[in-house]
């Protein structure tokens, strides 16, 4: 007789890391939502955090310490955006990221 294992998953809302950074990636120029563009935060200490964007462009990070953090954005056909940040605690920053086409990638295309 097999043995059946149950589990209880319980929110906390209380114990969530609170949110640090949120905001857009569009497109430079069409300032078009870009949806599933990766973002990478990482600090001056080494820490790394991680984000995708939705189909409105909009990501968020969460439980982000204070300080400085580099955040890049990058996606297929888009030149790679890198901005600085400030993360203070209790607060949340918004940014707005504005990626260009790569014209050597999208140029292959159209010949």
């Amino acid at each position: 007789m097999g043995a059946v294992i149950g589990y209880q998953i319980r929110f906390e809302a209380e114990r969530a890391p609170p949110l640090s950074l949120e905001g857009r990636v569009l497109e430079a120029g069409k300032r078009t939502p870009l949806e599933d563009i990766e973002l990478r935060a990482q600090s001056e200490d080494g820490k790394t955090a991680f984000s995708r964007t939705d189909s409105e462009g909009r990501f968020r990070f969460a439980g982000l310490t204070p300080g400085s953090w580099n955040v890049l954005a990058q996606g297929p056909g888009l030149e790679l955006r890198t901005e600085t940040v400030a993360i203070q605690d209790g607060s949340v920053v918004s940014a707005t990221f504005y990626l260009v086409r790569d014209e050597l990638e999208s140029s292959q295309f159209s010949e």
